[in-house]
């Protein structure tokens, strides 16, 4: 499904309010607010938009914007006071994988409140996480000492906290409703058992029922990124074996900088001169290359920073042997995200699954 055009910013915000009264972000939109964005979505979507018969358990005169955006704001709320409170999350998990349509719904809202000021600038959001864990009437889904390590391996503990910094895990797992409760609940006790923290859980929508994506794999809000095995091979590589493969540190550190900073065709056009073996022994020549290429996307004035500069030059030549668009993909569409859990012992220790935020 397409990115709505719709913004929060075209809606009743704080300011406009003339309140100098703290509020609480699900009292920034209201029932009109809501309605309005339902009939934005419906003209702009159609069909498509939280599309559901007689087959599905919902009403099929719900509003599906006051099911989704309300308990969205709760969440985005909850992370903040906890910033403000001096007790911030380190990470939140999202239970994959229908859970990274209603993820992409908080990080679009979020971002949207940190533009109108709602949010202050300063606030940190938790890195986010995807983990499919099951629940607890599926133990062949995740139980036992080998899916433990696999945790663990796919999912490091130190990933559970803010790179440098000295502090213990606080951990928010985020359900997109309750049905049963057992998959939240399983959550909590495998993260307990696993990472030995103490997680909280909280689900992001108030209804019970599923929402509409679940009525069909094909209608989602997000979709499969399309991620090339070498570069799911070079992601998942542990520093011994990049070394191995002749890539350094700092390759790596620049080339996930400079795709997080230019568009996508120029990322692709440059890497061709990165690996070009002629150019290898002639830097200036290969700088002005690069050059050439960002000054037709910034302009004919630009001129690079010196920290951007070093990593265009710290990828003379690079041993990272990739699709470059895949790559590109990787860190930019997907975020570096990745869940972690499959099922069965095989598919686990095979499986990466990419999704397009």
């Amino acid at each position: 499904m397409p990115k709505p055009s719709v913004q929060i910013n075209e809606l009743t915000t704080h300011e406009e309010q003339n309140t100098t009264e703290p509020m609480k972000l699900p009292e920034v939109l209201d029932q009109d607010d809501y309605e309005e964005l339902e009939r934005q979505m419906d003209e702009e979507f159609g069909f498509e938009w939280g599309f559901h018969d007689e087959t599905f358990t919902r009403p099929t005169d719900f509003n599906e914007t006051e099911y989704m955006v309300p308990g969205t704001l709760r969440l985005i709320d909850k992370i903040v006071e906890a910033y403000k409170n001096g007790e911030p999350y380190t990470s939140l998990i999202t239970l994959d994988k229908s859970g990274r349509d209603a993820t992409y719904l908080y990080l679009l809202i979020a971002v949207e409140l940190k533009k109108l000021g709602i949010i202050d600038k300063e606030v940190r959001f938790p890195r986010i996480k995807y983990v499919d864990v099951g629940k607890r009437d599926d133990p062949w889904k995740f139980e036992g000492e080998h899916a433990d390590r696999l945790m663990l391996k796919k999912l490091p503990k130190e990933q559970l906290i803010t790179p440098d910094k000295d502090e213990d895990p606080k951990v928010l797992i985020v359900d997109e409703f309750r049905d049963t409760g057992m998959t939240l609940t399983n959550a909590i006790k495998i993260f307990r058992r696993v990472y030995g923290v103490e997680p909280e859980g909280i689900y992001q929508f108030e209804d019970k029922w599923a929402p509409f994506w679940y009525r069909s794999s094909q209608q989602k809000l997000v979709d499969d990124a399309k991620i090339a095995d070498k570069v799911k091979v070079f992601v998942t590589a542990t520093a011994r074996k990049r070394e191995e493969m002749g890539i350094k540190r700092a390759e790596v550190d620049s080339i996930q900088y400079i795709i997080k900073w230019i568009p996508k065709e120029a990322f692709v056009e440059m890497y061709y001169w990165m690996i070009d073996e002629e150019l290898s022994q002639k830097p200036k020549e290969y700088f002005n290359k690069m050059l050439e290429i960002l000054r037709k996307n910034y302009g004919k004035e630009y001129q690079p920073s010196d920290l951007e500069t070093q990593h265009i030059m710290n990828l003379l030549n690079t041993h990272i042997l990739v699709p470059p668009d895949s790559i590109w993909d990787y860190y930019r569409s997907a975020s570096g995200r990745f869940a972690i859990a499959k099922r069965g012992k095989e598919e686990r220790e095979e499986g990466i699954k990419l999704r397009l935020m």
